[in-house]
């Protein structure tokens, strides 16, 4: 079976080595060091082949490797990575549960370091399979995302489709552009015509409103 892929961001080298072992049977690691610029930094992390992020939590805490001044933590990489897919498979590596904890708005998504150090699993789970079951789910929810886009797709070139219909597949194309690299967006036309629809649905709502308040001051 195929590895999943995660991307590994830590400023000391000897870490990601440790990461590396940590998870090695389970997941391939693709390691960075963090970059100065966080949009740039994000932009690359995203066009990589990583299906997870892991990053420690205090990017800027040893300045022996990385010369440039870093002035972002690992929590708020992976929330700039969440503006942008939401939901993508992410966990934060901290010795300083506190910082971390009081950053992010999930604890679910924080984790020891010390972890690394150690055979003992979280719970019943190790760090690595707690990885995996988290790709597993995201990819599992895109393709139930994409399968209902084109469900309703297809049905919109036969009949027309309910004001929740329409305004589900839009969320759905919104969602599925931001997400998939290779999503086939709603063609212009069509979500032209959506967006159209309910303006005009809006605007009659909004004359029927006016009239009947207009019928009550007479």
């Amino acid at each position: 079976m195929e590895k999943h892929k995660v991307a590994y961001i830590d400023e000391v080298s000897s870490d990601i080595r440790q990461f590396q072992r940590h998870v090695h049977a389970t997941l391939d690691v693709l390691s960075f060091m963090p970059k100065p610029n966080l949009d740039e930094f994000v932009e690359e992390l995203l066009s990589s082949e990583a299906e997870a992020i892991v990053a420690d939590h205090r990017l800027n805490e040893y300045q022996d490797e990385v010369q440039d001044h870093i002035d972002y933590t690992g929590t708020q990489l992976l929330e700039k990575i969440w503006e942008i897919k939401k939901g993508f498979p992410g966990i934060i590596l901290t010795s300083h549960d506190d910082d971390a904890v009081q950053e992010i708005e999930d604890v679910n998504y924080v984790y020891p370091k010390e972890i690394l150090f150690s055979d003992n699993p979280i719970g019943q789970v190790s760090l690595a399979e707690k990885i995996r079951i988290q790709i597993n789910h995201y990819q599992a929810m895109l393709t139930k995302k994409s399968d209902r886009f084109h469900e309703l797709l297809k049905k919109s070139d036969t009949e027309k489709l309910t004001e929740a219909e329409e305004n589900e597949l839009l969320n759905l194309d919104s969602f599925l552009e931001s997400t998939l690299n290779n999503h086939n967006a709603l063609h212009p036309d069509k979500k032209s015509q959506l967006v159209v629809g309910r303006l005009d649905e809006l605007l009659n709502s909004t004359n029927e409103l006016l009239k009947a308040l207009k019928g009550q001051e007479n």
